[in-house]
C-alpha cells in the first residue's frame, strides 16, 4: 500500500476528525455533467476567505481614494471632496465584494471516480474537466496569506497538446483534498507526479 493510501486510510479511520468541507454531495454537481454510474468522491467550494482575498487589492485602492480625497479636502480643494471620495470608495468596495461573492458562489471543484472538474463563472460559465488518467502532475502551493489563513491551492497539469492546466484555489483543508485527489489518480491506473 502506498504512503498516500495509508494516510487516507488513517484519516478516514480517525473518529474525531471534522471534515464538513469535504462532504461528497452529488446534489452540488449539476446532473447534466455526470454519467449515471459516475461516483462523486468530492465536491467542494473554495474557502470563504476567497471573497476577501479576491477583493483585497480593490479595497486597498478604495482606502487610498479615501485618504487622497481627505487630504485634498483639508488642503483647499473644498469640503465636499472627502465626502464624495468616501461615497465613491464605498460604492466601488461594495461592488467588488459583491462580484467576489458571486464568483465564490458559482465556483465548484469536483472529483469523481473518472475525472476532475472545475466549474466557475457568473455570466459566462466555464467548465474544465479532465479524465484522471490524463493528469500528469499536481502541486499543493501556499502563498503567505494562505499560510496565515490555513488554506491552499492545488495546481493540476494535464497531458495533451498545449499542456492544459487548472487550479483549485483557496481550499480549506488543502492537504486532505490533495491526498484524496492523489489517491483517486492512483486508483484510476496512472499515478502522476506530485510536488508538495
Amino acid at each position: 500500500m502506498t504512503p498516500v493510501l495509508q494516510k487516507e486510510r488513517f484519516l478516514a479511520d480517525t473518529p474525531a476528525q471534522p471534515v464538513p468541507a469535504l462532504v461528497a454531495e452529488r446534489a452540488l454537481v449539476p446532473e447534466c455533467l455526470l454519467d449515471r454510474d459516475e461516483i462523486v468522491l468530492l465536491a467542494v467550494k473554495p474557502s470563504l476567505w476567497f471573497i476577501p482575498l479576491q477583493s483585497g487589492p480593490w479595497l486597498a485602492l478604495c482606502g487610498l481614494v479615501v485618504a487622497l480625497t481627505w487630504w485634498l479636502g483639508h488642503h483647499g480643494f473644498g469640503a465636499d471632496v472627502p465626502r464624495l471620495g468616501m461615497q465613491v470608495a464605498v460604492a466601488l468596495g461594495l461592488i467588488r465584494v459583491s462580484i467576489a461573492m458571486f464568483q465564490w458562489a458559482s465556483r465548484l471543484y469536483v472529483l469523481t471516480n473518472r475525472r476532475l472538474m472545475r466549474i466557475k463563472g457568473v455570466l459566462h460559465v466555464s467548465v474544465f474537466e479532465c479524465p484522471l488518467t490524463k493528469i500528469q502532475n499536481t502541486a499543493l502551493t501556499f502563498t503567505l496569506s494562505q499560510r496565515i489563513l490555513r488554506i491552499g491551492t492545488i495546481q493540476i497539469q494535464t497531458a495533451g497538446t498545449g499542456g492544459g492546466q487548472t487550479t483549485w484555489q483557496h481550499l480549506a483543508q488543502p492537504t486532505l483534498v490533495h491526498t484524496r485527489l492523489r489517491n483517486a489518480i492512483s486508483r484510476s491506473g496512472k499515478g502522476g507526479n506530485t510536488d508538495l
